[in-house]
């Protein structure tokens, strides 16, 4: 277990001298296996009870660490996953059976409801928005503040938490490139669980049945391992090819005939001609396939391992797992039109296309 003491300072304390500043100190406890976005809502949830934003958001304040005889002040920022992998192995290499890490926490941006103090009277039972939406009184009980959520969501809610911290990967990146995997009974195989499949399943849960459980995801198409159904957009791509093929064109051809003057004017001029341009890429259009033309699939493998080969963020993984493909002999139909559909990112695309055409086998090899 780590012991986090926390050191929080309002951006109105921060304009005060260094000498006035009255920072105030938390503590946050917690076993060594939780991931780090239980720590960060924890956090939230300190500072909610100490500055009372009226909009709660992560990205409004500086968060650094340091470690007492490990990692000296002022420590190292603590605003992401790697921040937090990274003092995790600090932690781990320390001989301490219950570890203290420092936390300072810094008001970046100042609302309009902070420059009225703190202290507010008029603001001690005002209902707070956080960064996920929820509602919740920070100077309520903890019993008081799952009752602020809407009492058809807050067991939902609850059932989610659960999931995701029941089923985290505790594959290595390099085995396993997702966050939250179920690992399918008989097979060894990681089915990807997105925000998606914990929406359904905690739904599920609600309902008091043994259709859904912790250890038992529902009968939905969610969760098909083995779902041959073709996705839509699939489906879309194999139907236009299939137009394309059935549909044919008459062409117009025009002969025109020149002199030999022209000839010859062609030939002295080749040399001049034939100067070797910049190979520079065409930008593919909507229409073109993610697999390059001049080349064709490589080794077949799931999509969950060959996001892991070429080292691609789990979103990619995630959003190819819930339009149904499994392998990825299929990207060869994906056009960029398809991705954008998909919902891709710019900088998703680029790195999808960059894996692709390293995947890929040169047609005339």
């Amino acid at each position: 277990e780590i012991s986090y003491m926390v050191l929080i300072l309002s951006a109105s304390k921060m304009k005060k001298p260094k000498s006035k500043r009255e920072p105030v100190n938390a503590s946050i406890d917690l076993r060594t296996d939780k991931p780090w976005d239980t720590l960060k809502a924890q956090i939230l949830v300190k500072i909610s009870a100490v500055i009372n934003p009226r909009m709660l958001c992560f990205d409004n304040y500086l968060l650094t660490y340091h470690i007492s005889q490990v990692l000296p002040k002022p420590g190292l920022s603590f605003s992401t996953q790697a921040d937090y992998d990274g003092m995790m192995k600090c932690v781990n290499g320390m001989a301490a059976k219950a570890p203290n890490v420092n936390i300072n926490i810094i008001q970046q941006v100042v609302d309009e409801n902070e420059k009225q103090g703190e202290d507010d009277p008029s603001r001690k039972n005002e209902q707070v928005i956080d960064c996920f939406g929820y509602l919740f009184s920070p100077t309520s009980s903890p019993q008081k503040e799952s009752a602020a959520i809407l009492p058809g969501n807050e067991r939902k809610v609850r059932n989610i938490q659960l999931l995701r911290d029941h089923w985290v990967c505790k594959k290595t990146d390099s085995a396993c490139p997702l966050t939250h995997c179920y690992l399918i009974p008989g097979m060894d195989e990681h089915f990807p669980l997105g925000h998606q499949q914990f929406d359904c399943w905690a739904a599920a849960m609600c309902k008091d049945t043994s259709e859904a459980m912790l250890e038992k995801p529902p009968n939905h198409r969610l969760f098909d391992a083995k779902a041959t159904a073709i996705s839509p957009v699939l489906q879309r791509r194999a139907d236009a090819q299939s137009k394309t093929a059935s549909t044919s064109f008459s062409t117009l051809v025009i002969n025109f005939s020149f002199g030999n003057e022209f000839a010859s004017f062609l030939k002295m001029n080749h040399a001049a001609l034939n100067v070797p341009a910049t190979n520079i890429g065409p930008a593919p259009d909507s229409t073109s396939s993610l697999l390059p033309p001049s080349s064709k699939p490589g080794n077949d493998m799931s999509i969950m391992s060959f996001c892991g080969l070429y080292k691609l963020d789990d979103t990619i993984a995630e959003k190819f797992a819930s339009n149904s493909f499994k392998e990825a002999r299929l990207l060869r139909y994906v056009t960029f039109a398809d991705l954008k559909e998909m919902e891709f990112k710019i900088g998703k695309i680029a790195a999808l296309r960059d894996a692709v055409e390293r995947w890929s086998i040169p047609s005339d090899a």
